[in-house]
């Protein structure tokens, strides 16, 4: 089983296992499913599955906190499994170091200031969620604060700002979300100070983010991930992708490819999208788009590709998408990124009946202390293995 480097594949955190967060403490790299996708891509023809994993700990470079309790004891943590009851995790081991520092000023400031936690049977409180986002190339941290109101002229919460001296803090945020439900961002977000975006460089190129953006929490072993998809793409082709988020698959294609063409129904990632299309060369830029809306309703955009990138949520590719992907003449190649093992099987299996071959297959444990795998998988049609 090929695998990067691996400090340990225990985790040992002293918040196991109450915190939903981690089901496995042990073995890490092995998780129960990872024997369960071996059996699968064996019957399928693959023999030798290869595994991706890295460091066991200190790997999240983002995280969404719930923040429960009272503003003399802060609850700073993640539910309980099958509960509504936080549990505190100051010391959580997959962290990265700078967000556990982050929770514990945050922690600070609302015991100083008396700041209400939110009370889920009462809705009442001011503070509902924190989101930590650690910009890798300065480690300073993008706070993002939830607040229970839709009014977001809040002065007291900038005071966290303003003992920035050490340059902890990247940008701080707040956003306002008044819902009786499990949704923890609101529509509502306004920047109280610091940088509006947040960049990384994600398969060689510059990539920016929002505090609203979907971005992968485990930055080091995805990077790998698109390395592997840049293999996976002949030079000079045109490629069709579908659930693009803010573009950073297509982004780092851009430079090998004839054209890319990207789609995203979030219409809030076109921005960042065209923000990061700005640092490409000017030859390279004019390569690259980006529209708007789901994927059922773009299917012109395999028109002519050679290729098709699909990196859909759970439940898989829109059936009317895998239908147009193996009925368009000119496709030869599709890359599924997965995060859905079932759905994955589902649409594999679709494809295998009509005759694709699947050619290539990477697992990534993105996810350390999960029951998790996502799949890379290479389907080619016969055409193109001949």
């Amino acid at each position: 089983m090929n695998k990067l480097p691996m400090l340990d594949k225990d985790i040992n955190c002293p918040h196991f296992p109450l915190c939903s967060g981690c089901q496995i403490d042990k073995a890490v790299d092995a998780p129960p499913i990872l024997d369960e996708a071996r059996r699968y891509f064996k019957a399928v023809g693959i023999a030798d599955l290869k595994c991706r994993i890295g460091p066991a700990t200190e790997w999240r470079y983002r995280a969404k906190l719930a923040v429960r309790g009272s503003f003399q004891e802060p609850l700073i943590g993640l539910y309980k499994e099958g509960t509504h009851e936080v549990v505190d995790i100051p010391l959580c081991k997959v962290h990265h170091p700078k967000i556990n520092q982050a929770v514990e000023r945050l922690r600070s400031f609302i015991k100083r200031k008396k700041l209400s936690p939110y009370n889920e049977m009462t809705a009442t409180g001011l503070i509902r969620y924190a989101q930590f986002v650690v910009e890798r190339s300065t480690g300073r941290v993008q706070l993002s604060i939830v607040l229970n109101t839709n009014s977001l002229e809040i002065d007291i919460v900038k005071e966290l700002w303003d003992g920035n001296q050490d340059q902890f803090w990247h940008s701080l945020w707040l956003n306002g979300n008044t819902r009786r439900d499990n949704v923890i961002f609101g529509d509502k977000w306004q920047l109280l100070d610091g940088e509006p975006l947040l960049w990384e460089k994600l398969g060689g190129v510059e990539i920016c983010f929002q505090p609203s953006s979907f971005a992968q929490a485990n930055l080091e072993l995805y990077d790998e991930m698109l390395e592997s998809i840049k293999r996976m793409v002949p030079q000079g082709t045109c490629v069709a992708e579908f659930y693009a988020g803010v573009g950073v698959i297509g982004l780092a294609l851009a430079e090998q490819c004839r054209e890319v063409r990207c789609s995203e129904v979030n219409p809030h990632a076109e921005f960042c999208f065209e923000q990061s299309r700005k640092r490409l060369s000017a030859n390279t830029a004019e390569r690259i788009t980006w529209q708007q809306g789901r994927s059922a309703q773009l299917l012109q955009l395999l028109d002519g590709a050679e290729v098709v990138i699909v990196d859909p949520p759970r439940q898989g590719l829109e059936s009317a998408l895998l239908k147009k992907i193996m009925e368009a003449p000119t496709i030869r190649r599709l890359i599924y990124v997965s995060c859905g093992w079932k759905s994955f099987q589902r649409d594999a299996n679709e494809l295998l009946g009509k005759g694709w071959v699947l050619s290539d297959v990477e697992v990534y444990l993105f996810f350390p202390g999960s029951d998790h795998i996502e799949t890379l998988a290479l389907f080619e049609t016969q055409v193109d293995m001949k």
